[in-house]
């Protein structure tokens, strides 16, 4: 009987031990999941907001040929004249329900001042009843004088909300494309946030090269490097150029500086070559690609997921941001749904990212 009963109790001490391990394997599988960002520029505002750009992105994709690349909220006027206000709350629930359907984790907006209209879709995202669902952070462009008045504080707090991105145990995720912040700008601006009892923000510069990128970072003290979006090359096909000229892009920045590899869907800004815009001098026909299919889209993210896992001494962060979740008119790297032909949403982009984050669950 002794004998039974010590055999009993190493039995049940083996099997708590593996449940342990068990359970720290599922823990570990969940923080170590790769999150996975969209960018969004939200200009999507009709007649909306001091600067005006609503009115530019309705003609930039007035042209019948431009309508299947819309936002699904669109409202065609014209054959070559159309509508495009996402400025309710209601389309912004819906895009919530949209994002995390497809287990996007967070939007990465480019942030603007309060009063020119861009702004209007990062507020409409926290005044939702289902802003938790979908997690979000900012790219900050021009902020170095505003660190110091009601904008610094603003975003300081915002690094304390439930559904502001963090990494790495608790870091605010902070991106910046051509900022002008200097090193004493992010030095107060991490001050600020510590002061609060929060940890300082992970900072990630994105330029479009990895000199660039790194000597920028190092100037301002920042931590990591990335990229806003990539191009192609003489309409090529997008598999051809985008995915693979990416990896190696990766590469050279993962040997600069710590990387977050960024994951772009698109690049032909005809849309903006073709009418006039403030921004028509930034294109050329000779870096445009052909669009991208879902299928590329899903094969892309899924190389991107599986290249930062391999590399996790380098992509420490553990992220990937997409370009874009609704540049319709610049790269047509929108993952958002579309304005489909039979007047329903088009979700086959969005629906080939689904597919490529449902294997992380899987991925090591």
């Amino acid at each position: 009987m002794k004998n039974s009963y010590r055999i009993a109790l190493i039995i049940s001490a083996i099997i708590v031990v593996v449940g342990m391990a068990n359970c720290k394997k599922a823990d570990k599988n969940t923080i170590d999941k790769t999150t996975v960002g969209a960018i969004r520029w939200d200009g999507w505002v009709g007649n909306k907001g001091t600067w005006q750009i609503g009115p530019i992105v309705e003609r930039t994709m007035g042209p019948e040929k431009f309508h299947s690349r819309a936002p699904w909220f669109s409202t065609v006027i014209s054959r070559d004249s159309i509508l495009i206000d996402g400025t309710t709350q209601e389309i912004m629930d819906e895009e919530i329900a949209y994002a995390k359907d497809a287990g996007i984790d967070y939007w990465a907006y480019c942030w603007y001042p309060d009063g020119c209209g861009l702004e209007l879709a990062k507020k409409l995202h926290q005044s939702s009843i289902h802003a938790n669902d979908v997690n979000w952070c900012v790219i900050l462009q021009g902020f170095e004088e505003n660190v110091s008045n009601d904008y610094g504080k603003t975003l300081v707090a915002d690094f304390a909300r439930e559904n502001y991105q963090k990494v790495l145990g608790g870091r605010p995720l902070v991106y910046m494309y051509g900022s002008d912040l200097t090193r004493a700008g992010l030095d107060k601006l991490r001050t600020m946030t510590t002061e609060k009892n929060l940890k300082t923000p992970y900072v990630v510069v994105m330029d479009w090269g990895a000199d660039a990128a790194a000597e920028y970072c190092d100037k301002i003290g920042a931590d990591a490097i990335s990229s806003y979006a990539a191009v192609g090359k003489d309409n090529l096909p997008f598999a051809e150029i985008i995915p693979p000229q990416s990896k190696i892009t990766w590469e050279a920045f993962a040997l600069k500086k710590e990387v977050v590899p960024w994951i772009c869907t698109g690049w032909n800004p005809t849309p903006r070559m073709e009418s006039p815009n403030p921004w028509s001098q930034y294109y050329s026909v000779a870096t445009n690609c052909q669009d991208a299919s879902p299928e590329d889209i899903k094969a892309f993210l899924l190389s991107g997921m599986e290249w930062t896992n391999l590399n996790r001494n380098k992509a420490v962060a553990n992220t990937i941001i997409m370009y874009a979740w609704n540049e319709h008119d610049e790269g047509y790297g929108a993952i958002c749904p579309t304005l489909g032909i039979d007047g329903k949403p088009n979700r086959e982009r969005l629906d080939a990212v689904k597919e490529a984050l449902l294997s992380r669950a899987t991925m090591k």
